[in-house]
């Protein structure tokens, strides 16, 4: 999350700072440093993003939903596999949520049925919810992703903020 923080306030230098963050030996300011990166220079954000995929873990599942809100659609498997972690952190659960609302998006404006809903309310057997989602998530995918255009509609507004 400081990874996160430092790519919204970067006051200065934005890209050039940013570039430097990509060789990070943290894999979360790496990617945190590739999603703001792209607020500033499109194409080398979506390459860097690219590169970010391969982390394991929550890491490259978030550079995989960044992919996929802006039009990616080979990156949803990726963002989908991201939900197998067995990592308990708040990245994995914005992953799961912020995946979850852009697939919900998604089916709405493709006129398409609505994806799982996933509960992370109750702490109780949270892994086995965020498993059995998952699957429903590849499920659905498999079935209607073809037949869709990802959707997210509060991506202007965040462009424009620069906030992911």
């Amino acid at each position: 999350m400081l990874g996160s923080r430092f790519g919204w306030r970067c006051g200065r230098d934005r890209a050039a700072n940013l570039k430097k963050l990509l060789v990070a030996r943290d894999p979360c300011l790496r990617t945190a440093a590739s999603v703001y990166l792209s607020f500033e220079d499109e194409d080398a954000g979506r390459e860097a993003l690219r590169a970010s995929l391969m982390l394991p873990g929550a890491p490259g599942g978030w550079a995989a939903l960044t992919l996929a809100r802006r039009g990616g659609k080979d990156a949803v498997p990726r963002a989908i596999q991201a939900m197998d972690q067995d990592e308990p952190s708040r990245l994995r659960i914005n992953v799961c949520q912020g995946l979850r609302v852009l697939l919900s998006n998604t089916a709405a404006a493709s006129g398409r049925p609505q994806p799982p809903r996933l509960d992370l309310d109750s702490p109780d057997d949270r892994p086995a919810r965020i498993t059995r989602f998952r699957e429903a998530c590849e499920a659905w995918w498999g079935e209607h992703g073809a037949n869709t255009t990802l959707t997210d509609p509060w991506l202007p507004l965040c462009v424009e903020r620069k906030i992911d």
